[in-house]
């Protein structure tokens, strides 16, 4: 049975700073998901655990620290809004900072449904200056080093999702951040799958990472990232990362574009949820 576009698992609220967008609010999101037969949403506002410490990062101009929402602040909108055909989710999306530590602890992974951890946000990073290749081969270090740490993190099986693995902010342009995944072999990716499985952890299927949106020349290189996360029979989610209400317009075709490009089926869904009945 082909894969079901019946979820969303990735979008910010006007809590993220990033969005701060009175419009993007909980009845929005709730809308944006009847209209679309969407089953379930999870809001996935920033998140730094005040009970972690760290939490310090690098822009690339000058040293400042990101001021990502702790629990409580995350937690303004709840309780959230529900509906017969549509449930919303309490989750979280949880950095690292530049030590690799991630921003959420054991008590607070318990009290989110869902928590995708990224590890590709290196631009917050503030990384030396150095020659082309030199850079390519941190950035590559650092891409792995930091999906390693995730695996080994512990957090519970089967409510971590590992979101937009090919963002362009591991690199300072989108043509490097292309360079940088060409240049790690299949064999790595492979491996680096087969731990995300067994470990229990979604892999993310990004409104903003689908392959159409970039030029034919790409396409290729994108999905066979995405075909080796299949190879090694890796579970997926669906995700808008939305952060404005217009953003949503095409979510429901690019999710179905996703599915038709990997040839999913729906037992290859990633369920963070319990159904119910």
């Amino acid at each position: 049975m082909r894969f079901i576009a019946d979820h969303d698992l990735h979008i910010h609220t006007h809590l993220s700073a990033c969005s701060n967008d009175p419009a993007q609010n909980p009845a929005y999101i709730l809308r944006y998901g009847q209209e679309n037969g969407l089953r379930d949403i999870c809001i996935t506002d920033h998140l730094w655990d005040s009970a972690v410490p760290g939490g310090t990062f690098y822009s690339t101009e000058a040293p400042i620290t990101f001021r990502w929402g702790d629990l409580t602040a995350i937690k303004g909108d709840l309780p959230l809004p529900q509906s017969a055909g549509t449930r919303l989710h309490f989750g979280a999306e949880v950095d690292m900072d530049r030590n690799h530590t991630i921003g959420i602890s054991r008590v607070g992974a318990e009290e989110l449904e869902f928590l995708v951890v990224a590890t590709t946000h290196l631009h917050i990073l503030r990384l030396p200056h150095v020659g082309e290749l030199e850079d390519l081969q941190l950035r590559r270090e650092l891409f792995l080093q930091r999906w390693q740490v995730l695996l080994e993190s512990g957090l519970p099986a089967g409510k971590v999702g590992l979101p937009h693995i090919t963002c362009n902010l591991i690199a300072d342009s989108r043509e490097q951040a292309l360079h940088l995944l060409d240049s790690i072999p299949d064999a790595v990716f492979l491996d680096y799958f087969a731990q995300t499985e067994r470990r229990g952890i979604g892999v993310e299927l990004n409104q903003w990472e689908l392959p159409e949106l970039f030029p034919a020349e790409d396409h290729a290189r994108l999905l066979r990232v995405y075909r080796l996360a299949v190879e090694s029979g890796c579970h997926f989610y669906l995700a808008s990362d939305a952060h404005h209400p217009a953003s949503n317009e095409n979510s429901l075709r690019d999710f179905n574009r996703w599915i038709d490009l990997l040839h999913l089926e729906e037992d290859q869904k990633f369920r963070p949820f319990r159904e119910v009945e």
